[in-house]
């Protein structure tokens, strides 16, 4: 992730620092934390939402640069596997290489556990070769002098053994990254082919799921059943985790686009929700996927409203969204019903 500003919003997010966390724990430690950290997580949902709407905010700044065509996105599901595969194996080689650099640093740090170690793989060897004690305990010396220069233990080896350990970490969780903005990439793109044919919205005939979400509805349920045989439950969840809020988000910045949008369009953008929705659902995501995109269900239903209704409801229930967003409504409000309309219902 060679973004500065994305690698920094996605590794200062609560369930990528949760992530980390209980990786470095043992499997006793996750389950006596994580209630403690389920608990945090809920006393800051609104922190938690500021977050996640800025770092949407970060990758459709990014994403917006240019106009995304299919190439842009991988749609080989077999190479999708393929990197979770990579990243599970380099987790798990690190888990390997934690455990032997423990144990040099305690034999760097501590020479008699060096010796306890190199005495128990010989103890065996010398005692059965000969019987002779003496000869015994001079074989088991001269063994013993003998792996320690081999070793060749030293702080600055041990510097060098730390520093490859911490790039393959960081390699096996830019993988993770990578996959967690991969899931984006697919949403924003689907999007945008809907928003690209905003007309139909405003000569809108029927109101069923446009074929744009259907694809992504199931280009998200093919990323789930790639995914889900190949992580943790963990980091699955991870990776789908705060899918809604962004999905919410990019759903409401980009009601600008629309030209004009009739009645039968916003019931055809509710229904695009509500199907997105089902999906979500279906795939088990956590951090409230549901409650987010009702955040833009909402947002589209106050186009039926008048402008003064739009007010009556901000002052009656506080602010749901920014003043930007309240702005575009309005705008397209007025490209699409002008307040003739309004005096004749």
């Amino acid at each position: 992730v060679r973004d500065v500003d994305i690698n920094r919003h996605l590794r200062t997010l609560p369930a990528f620092d949760a992530l980390i966390r209980n990786r470095t724990r043992s499997s006793n430690s996750i389950l006596t934390t994580s209630a403690k950290i389920n608990s945090e997580i809920n006393e800051n949902i609104d922190n938690i939402r500021y977050r996640q709407m800025k770092e949407t905010e970060t990758l459709l700044i990014n994403f917006n640069r240019h106009k995304m065509n299919l190439d842009d996105i991988c749609t080989n599901y077999k190479q999708i596997k393929l990197l979770a595969n990579c990243h599970e194996s380099l987790d798990w080689l690190y888990d390997k290489l934690s455990y032997y650099f423990d144990i040099l640093e305690k034999c760097l740090n501590d020479p008699i556990y060096l010796d306890h170690l190199t005495q128990q793989s010989v103890n065996n060897q010398y005692t059965t070769v000969n019987s002779n004690p003496i000869i015994s305990t001079l074989n088991r010396q001269k063994h013993v002098q003998h792996k320690y220069s081999l070793l060749k233990l030293s702080h600055a080896n041990l510097e060098i053994f730390s520093n490859a350990m911490k790039t393959i970490f960081t390699l096996s969780y830019d993988m993770l990254l990578v996959l967690y903005l991969e899931i984006r990439l697919h949403c924003f793109y689907h999007l945008s082919l809907l928003f690209r044919n905003h007309s139909h919205y405003s000569l809108a005939i029927d109101t069923d799921p446009d074929e744009n979400i259907l694809n992504l509805n199931r280009d998200l349920s093919r990323l789930q059943e790639t995914l889900i045989s190949s992580l943790g439950d963990q980091k699955f969840q991870y990776l789908f985790q705060g899918l809604g809020s962004f999905l919410a988000t990019n759903l409401i910045r980009s009601s600008k686009r629309f030209r004009r949008i009739s009645e039968t369009g916003i019931t055809k953008m509710c229904r695009n929700i509500f199907s997105t929705e089902q999906t979500l659902t279906q795939i088990r995501t956590i951090g409230g996927g549901d409650a987010e995109l009702m955040r833009a269900h909402r947002y589209f239903e106050l186009l039926y409203s008048k402008p003064d209704e739009i007010i009556g409801i901000l002052e009656e229930k506080g602010q749901e969204y920014t003043e930007t967003d309240y702005i575009n409504l309005l705008h397209l409000k007025h490209r699409s019903f002008p307040a003739t309309d309004f005096d004749l219902k």
